[in-house]
């Protein structure tokens, strides 16, 4: 079998099935009416609607149509329509967005949009761009936040003098739910039960699923008050595999090579040099809640007051055993060879992981005059992260054994076959010393306040003629990161099998041993009694300290508007005044040699920007748009680019130093963007459109590797030959791209009920110039490709809807994606390689109120991999997450 096979699996059979059966059964039975009174509307289900998936479609392309930039998005019906976790697999779906899957194991986290990697883009819940809940980037994981939360979510791809400017490829822009939203009182329960059929190794497995409510009501006079509860939970209970090669070496003529830049290892033969099985067990968790108060009296006045509390935990349980080569490989041919010697280890990890993001926001709404009205907006929101680590490890006992050999036979785009001298020799405890044990706490926080006015005149969608729209936003934002790190190394030898292994087994592969395990209740047993038997390490203090920063930044913006509603026309143009002010304090050991001193510095910075933006819209027919925009945006540096450091390596015998270092001082990107989209509406349901756009990045942000003599460099003494790793501003890059998107909810041409049929299909293709990349000998190479940012995407969904019954059946491709771009051979460029998945859901409606759900995900089977090679040839890692399954509930009253 293929790493990834794509082949419909056997579980699509029951979607067939079912779509047969309703064709005879519905061919001419309506469903049968209720017996509500006519004028009845239909009820609404939470994230669904009982009139069927194509009402959600249609409110996406309305939404489209109407909106004043290029935009795609999706409605709360359609969120959470196929299996998700949050709003990254719903999102997934819009053309140009493609999705980072937190770890490979996980669920989607960041959006990558229109071949830009998350960091080029911006998330923003009712206006506000809330804070990270990552250690070391801007971006907000979208698996945090509950699909439940939104009513209508909108990827903006061409830019407002009024929207956020930290956005080069888009915005992902989260309207909440409403009171509103329904007239009078409404109340919906979601709850699935769900199976992931890699269950746990280590421990039993429980349940998986998500149960989630929403309540509103409107109050008061003439119902001016609302009020909107909403609370979710889901576990996911599984387990995942990653099968790891982590590095591969080359060979001419039996001799091993050295790689370098101008190497071609064209023709050479290739040996793995290390085989490393990790096993996960997962227990993921999110727990979110959220609410909002608010006021509408009809005309002049609108308040609301809201709040969320999402939070997200992870307890992983890792276990790892390698085997690693030891001098050069007897190589046999082209593929296959073997290592006359070996050196193994065995480790155990744990990670608790909370990921918290809570906010408050007052926002208001007072019309002035009856065209002019001003809003209000003032936000408060913390992100958080914190991991706490133990670590365990054992390595084997002799450096380079000859019992441990081994001989590889590499295959084709799969896994290589490891054949290992003595397997006894490998799985034996007595063999395996333990080299330490640590403790490691890491955290991070990110507090944000916004403040925003806006004034409108004659501005809003349904405004005639001239407008204008006016505004000034204020954002204050304070990062801080820490690192608390105790580790143990044991005095004596202390083997496996003295402190104990684990009882469990793990057996991937039915052509390998089993791994040895670790145990590390056992190994905490030991060493709480055994106190003496070790002693701290004297890096502690120097890791703990080293990668701590804190970052102060002020933003404030203007901006002036000017808008134009004609019959047939629609335009915005305006310009945004930017102002950035940074602080950046960090930690650095002086000497750079010192384990114990540390020496606090500081940064500062401050800069202007101006950003013109410009949109035009012309309605050629009533059926067919064009639209035009121009417009430049800026791209934040990360915080860990600009923040934080990494412990040096200080050799004062051979006067040498390695060194990666935050840079403070690096420029936001600048970007300049061109789009042109053209757009037909045959019909409410149905949508044909092409999008071209063309976007230049000036200050591209690279990370380069440079190397120079120093005198006394950092408190030494002496002249030092350093090696400096660091983020810079360098050069330009450029991406020019296309997107088609056709979307037909029902096939209106096909006879009875074959009519009942649609489809919706998107293809985005990019081609990128990107900026160079330093190599280790000082030359430049262009980079191959935009980091995380595939060149093809492509999603196509089959829809059915007739009478009781509605099926979907979703396919996603995503094309490879460059990770990171190797200094000595391109050889070692690290690709997520092309992956499609299938997912699948079928639905009956009980009643107008009532509906049952059957959802599969990932029903191929696809595995992510990590590849490399000069042709992308070679596996690197393979992450088996496995298939899942949903049955599901939805209820309205």
């Amino acid at each position: 079998m293929s790493r990834f096979s794509t082949h419909p699996c056997p579980r699509l059979c029951l979607l067939a099935l079912c779509i047969g059966t309703s064709l005879n059964a519905h061919a001419v039975e309506p469903l049968p009416a209720a017996a509500a009174p006519a004028s009845e509307a239909p009820v609404q289900l939470d994230t669904v609607q009982v009139s069927g998936q194509h009402l959600s479609i249609h409110q996406a392309i309305g939404a489209k149509r109407e909106a004043a930039v290029v935009s795609d998005g999706v409605a709360a019906d359609d969120i959470g329509s196929i299996p998700d976790f949050g709003l990254g697999e719903a999102l997934q779906r819009v053309p140009g967005v493609s999705m980072v899957v937190n770890n490979g194991r996980g669920e989607a986290q960041f959006m990558s949009l229109r071949g830009f990697n998350p960091d080029y883009n911006t998330v923003l819940i009712d206006g506000v761009a809330l804070p990270s809940t990552e250690t070391s980037r801007r971006v907000q994981s979208l698996d945090v936040i509950p699909a439940s939360l939104a009513q209508q979510v909108d990827i903006y791809k061409t830019f407002n003098a009024d929207m956020d400017s930290n956005a080069i490829g888009g915005i992902a822009s989260l309207r909440t739910r409403s009171a509103f939203d329904h007239d009078g009182p409404f109340a919906s329960v979601r709850a699935n039960l769900a199976d992931w059929e890699n269950h746990r190794q280590l421990q039993g497995s429980g349940p998986s699923g998500q149960v989630q409510g929403s309540v509103s009501d409107t109050f008061g006079p003439d119902d001016r008050f609302g009020v909107v509860l909403s609370a979710d939970y889901f576990r996911r209970d599984s387990a995942s595999l990653n099968t790891a090669i982590d590095s591969y070496s080359y060979y001419a003529n039996g001799a091993r090579q050295t790689l370098t830049p101008t190497l071609d290892t064209d023709g050479m033969a290739i040996a793995p040099d290390r085989f490393r099985p990790l096993s996960y067990d997962n227990v993921r968790q999110r727990r979110s809640v959220f609410g909002k108060l608010e006021y509408d009296d009809g005309d002049a006045l609108k308040l609301a007051l809201s709040a969320g509390s999402f939070e997200h935990d992870n307890d992983e349980q890792r276990r790892s055993q390698w085997i690693n080569r030891v001098g050069n490989a007897a190589v046999a041919d082209a593929d296959a060879g073997r290592y006359a010697q070996g050196s193994a280890q065995t480790d155990a990890n744990r990670f608790d992981q909370t990921r918290t993001l809570r906010y408050a926001q007052a926002s208001g709404s007072f019309r002035l005059h009856q065209q002019g009205h001003l809003d209000v907006l003032f936000n408060r929101a913390t992100g958080k992260y914190r991991q706490d680590t133990r670590e365990d490890v054992f390595t084997a006992s002799a450096s380079a054994s000859a019992r441990l050999g081994f001989g590889y036979a590499l295959g084709d785009h799969r896994r290589p076959t490891i054949a290992l001298v003595d397997p006894g020799y490998y799985g034996n405890p007595a063999n395996y010393l333990q080299s330490y044990f640590l403790t490691r706490v890491e955290k991070s926080s990110t507090d944000t306040t916004t403040v925003k006015v806006d004034y409108s005149q004659n501005a809003d969608a349904d405004a005639q003629g001239w407008g204008l729209r006016a505004g000034l936003q204020y954002r204050d934002l304070q990062q801080r990161y820490n690192l608390d790190e105790v580790r143990r190394n044991p005095v004596g030898r202390v083997s496996l099998a003295t402190v104990g292994s684990d009882d469990a087994r793990i057996c991937p592969y039915a052509d390998f041993s089993c791994l040895l395990l670790v145990d590390p209740a056992r190994v905490a047993a030991f060493a709480d009694a055994s106190p003496g038997a070790y002693v701290l390490a004297g890096t502690n203090a120097r890791n703990s300290a080293i990668s701590d920063f804190r970052i102060d930044e002020r933003n404030g913006a203007a901006y002036l508007m000017g808008t134009w509603h004609g019959e047939r026309t629609q335009a915005t143009f305006g310009l945004r005044n930017e102002y950035l002010q940074r602080e950046v304090l960090s930690a650095v050991p002086q000497p750079l040699s010192s384990t114990t001193n540390y020496l606090q510095q500081s940064d500062a910075s401050d800069r202007r920007f101006l950003l013109p933006s410009a949109n035009l819209a012309w309605d050629i027919t009533p059926a067919l748009k064009l639209r035009m925009a121009g417009s430049r945006s800026i791209g934040l540096p990360t915080y860990g680019d600009i923040g934080q450091n990494s412990s040096p390596v200080v050799d004062t015998t051979g006067l040498t130093i390695n060194r990666s270092i935050a840079n403070p001082q690096l420029r936001p990107r600048r970007a300049d963007n061109l789009d042109l989209s053209l757009e037909w509406y045959p019909d409410q349901d149905a949508q044909l459109s092409m999008a071209l756009f063309h976007k230049r990045i000036d200050d591209e942000i690279v990370r380069v590797t440079s190397t120079d003599l120093q005198r006394d460099p950092g408190g030494l003494v002496g002249t030092y030959q350093v090696t400096t790793t660091q983020a810079i501003n360098t050069g330009a890059a450029s991406v020019r791209g296309v997107e088609f998107t056709v979307i037909d909810t029902r096939f209106d041409f096909l006879p009875g009920a074959w009519s009942h049929l649609g489809a919706m299909a998107n293809l985005t293709l990019l081609d990128p110039r990107t900026a160079d990349v330093q190599m280790s000998d000082g030359s430049l190479r262009a980079l191959p490709g935009l980091m995380e940012s595939p060149k093809r995407s492509a999603n196509a969904s089959l829809l059915y809807d007739i009478g009781r019954f509605s099926a979907r059946v979703s396919a996603n491709y995503t094309g490879l994606q460059l990770l990171s771009a190797a200094t000595d051979n391109r050889v070692n460029d690290r690709y997520y390689d092309a992956i499609t998945s299938y997912d699948a859901q079928l639905a009956w409606r009980f009643t107008n109120k009532l509906r049952m759900t059957l959802q599969g995900r990932n029903l191929s089977n696809a595995r992510l991999t990590r590849v490399i090679g000069a042709d992308q040839q070679l596996m690197r890692e393979q992450l088996d997450n496995g298939r899942a399954y949903y049955l599901g509930v939805d209820y309205a009253f």
